[in-house]
């Protein structure tokens, strides 16, 4: 039986926005039913080069891991691709163990390679839909990425 539920988001952990809320919740009604949840956030703390699988802590009984948010141009290009921090917690818990992925607020290019990741490897991917955004107010060229993610994240 295939037991980890890993959800996953931009998710201030511990409880340091209402993602993070959202996420705990979530993650304890999977646990209340018999999985075993896990949480994949971001922290303004980390170093970019953190390995994420160092960065583990369990938080209300809830295995958790954080990857480091991006603060310039060049890391948030990264992120929008990116999704090597997620196979290595996958890889620590073994793909053929994990049940589902369930992401929130994700740049559409990583949620597109999860997405084919996640067929190959039959886990389901769920979209946990929870905003709508408007036109972004970084500057340029930042703005212009950041609503082109949004349109084809929302759109498609």
């Amino acid at each position: 039986m295939k037991e980890y539920i890993i959800y996953l988001g931009t998710v201030f952990l511990p409880d340091k926005n209402a993602a993070a809320q959202r996420a705990m919740m979530i993650c304890k009604s999977y646990r209340d039913v018999g999985n075993t949840p896990i949480i994949i956030g971001v922290s303004n703390d980390l170093d970019k080069s953190t390995d994420i699988l160092s960065t583990y802590s369990k938080f209300n009984d809830i295995d958790t891991y954080s990857m480091h948010y991006p603060k310039s141009n060049i890391e948030w290009v990264k992120r929008l691709y990116s999704i090597s921090p997620i196979l290595e917690v996958v890889n620590k818990y073994g793909a053929e163990n994990i049940h589902s992925i369930v992401v929130m607020d994700y740049m559409s290019i990583a949620l597109w390679r999860l997405m084919r990741y996640c067929s190959k490897k039959d886990i389901r991917l769920v979209i946990d839909t929870v905003d709508w955004f408007n036109k972004s107010e970084y500057k340029f060229p930042k703005n212009r990425i950041k609503d082109l993610d949004t349109l084809v994240r929302m759109k498609y």
